[in-house]
């Protein structure tokens, strides 16, 4: 799964502990093992991992290498977890409904206001993670408890839900009223999404937003080209 692309950024730091070649050789077959989380949330694991590489080869016997290994295996599941929760299901959803509006006011603009946005978490939390997480070793998830980490779902989903809404209203300044079937999709779809997200615990709020949305511009303009 990651775990080619986590052997290759740490082999730099792998190189700089090991000057022999066949103990890096063996520190690379070590972590070529199993490793899966979140792609950006891995920014952590990985200092840590480091950091834990460097004071086991000061322990000197390979039961400390092993404790590197599940310490490694151990950070997957949480940080895979809230990667996905922060990243797939509230900020990437807030960003491309930003975009689309962005686009709909400013026409190409909007796909670069999508890339910036998106990459300012992105990129921060890559350069952030290793950098804390070497430094702190394990008190980084104190950090990820911490107050930032806990309001950025709640901004990505208000955040969100309330560009959309801003949307509906441009989108119709723009293109003139909704007609009667359209605002009838509109309403099935809000309780569609109602329901969808008291089911699926996977289903966002700005999920069920860009749905409603799809469903009754779709409508919409279909009604006008049929005229």
């Amino acid at each position: 799964m990651l775990n080619l692309g986590f052997l290759f950024a740490i082999m730099p730091g792998l190189d700089r502990l090991y000057d022999d070649r066949k103990d890096r050789v063996k520190a690379a077959i070590r972590h070529a093992g199993f490793f899966n989380t979140h792609p950006y949330m891995a920014s952590y694991a990985l200092g840590a991992t480091l950091a834990a590489e460097e004071e086991a080869i000061g322990k000197g016997d390979e039961k400390a290498f092993q404790e590197v290994i599940r310490l490694k295996r151990s950070l997957c599941g949480p940080l895979g977890s809230l990667g996905d929760h922060i990243v797939w299901g509230r900020w990437r959803p807030m960003c491309a409904v930003i975009g689309v509006f962005g686009a709909a006011l400013w026409g190409g603009w909007g796909p670069l206001i999508f890339l910036v946005l998106y990459n300012i978490l992105h990129l921060g939390i890559r350069y952030r993670g290793i950098r804390v997480s070497y430094k702190d070793r394990l008190n980084f998830i104190d950090e990820l408890s911490g107050p930032v980490y806990r309001l950025l779902p709640v901004i990505g989903e208000r955040a969100g839900s309330f560009i959309m809404g801003g949307l509906v209203v441009t989108f119709v300044g723009f293109y003139g009223s909704f007609t009667l079937p359209t605002r009838l999709a509109f309403l099935a779809g809000l309780l569609v999404t109602s329901y969808l997200l008291r089911t699926i615990k996977r289903f966002q709020a700005s999920h069920g937003a860009l749905f409603v949305v799809w469903l009754s511009v779709t409508l919409f303009g279909a009604s006008h080209w049929s005229r």
